[in-house]
């Protein structure tokens, strides 16, 4: 099941890392590995440490975190100087209860279909760079 939403971003993530720049700044959209686990847990817990409203964004264990990277291509990260500034993540979650199709009665068919942008973060230096909108739309493509 995962393997037919991956067909289609393999095909995307030959056009990656991809270079753009920002307010001046070099900057590198690429697919990340485990080996980025601890960078996008720190990344996670700075975002947290810094919002108004904590229940605006809910974080997850490191544990979740490197389980989201057993599934290829499912977090895309933006960096800055090789720093992480930015990470977005998608999951499938098929047929299992925690699939939000369900809450709009979507027909069993598309449920196997739907991928949940499961999070966003962004490191307060970067807000307002448009990196939120840029990995949601490069992710959910």
């Amino acid at each position: 099941m995962v393997q037919e939403h991956l067909t289609g971003q393999r095909d995307m993530a030959d056009s990656y890392p991809r270079s753009f720049v920002r307010r001046g700044k070099c900057l590198e959209m690429r697919f990340l590995a485990e080996s980025s686990l601890s960078d996008l847990a720190a990344l996670q817990s700075l975002v947290v440490s810094t919002l108004h409203e904590i229940e605006i964004f809910m974080p997850h264990d490191e544990e979740y975190l490197s389980r989201i990277f057993q599934t290829e291509l499912s977090v895309l990260g933006v960096l800055a100087e090789e720093k992480l500034a930015a990470y977005s993540i998608i999951r499938y979650p098929g047929m299992g209860k925690d699939n939000l199709g369900r809450d709009l009665n979507l027909a069993e068919e598309d449920l196997k279909k739907l991928a949940h942008l499961q999070a966003i973060a962004v490191h307060p230096h970067f807000r307002g760079f448009g990196l939120q909108r840029e990995l949601a739309a490069a992710h959910l493509k």
